[in-house]
C-alpha cells in the first residue's frame, strides 16, 4: 500500500492486523500511530505493533516501529 494522504492513518491503536516480520507473516496489534513526519503529513505514519503471542511486557522488546505498507487489516 502507499503512503497515505489522509489526515487519519490507516489503521488504530488497538486494531488487529496482519504484519510482516521479515519474511513471515504475524498477527499483531496496533499499539500507536504516528505521523512519519510532522512537518508533512503526506508522508504517511508509522505505527508501533505488537506481535500476538510474543512476551509481553510494558517496555518490551517485541513491539516493534513499522511502516503501514507491511501492514494487513485481516
Amino acid at each position: 500500500m502507499a503512503p497515505s494522504t489522509s489526515a487519519q492513518p490507516a489503521y488504530s491503536k488497538d486494531e488487529k492486523v496482519l504484519c510482516f516480520h521479515h519474511e513471515l507473516l504475524y498477527e499483531a496489534k496496533v499499539v500507536e500511530a504516528k505521523v512519519k513526519d510532522p512537518n508533512d503529513k503526506k508522508d504517511g505514519y508509522l505505527y508501533r505493533v505488537h506481535y500476538k503471542g510474543w512476551k509481553n511486557t510494558s517496555v518490551s522488546p517485541f513491539s516493534f516501529c513499522v511502516h503501514g505498507d507491511i501492514l494487513i487489516a485481516p
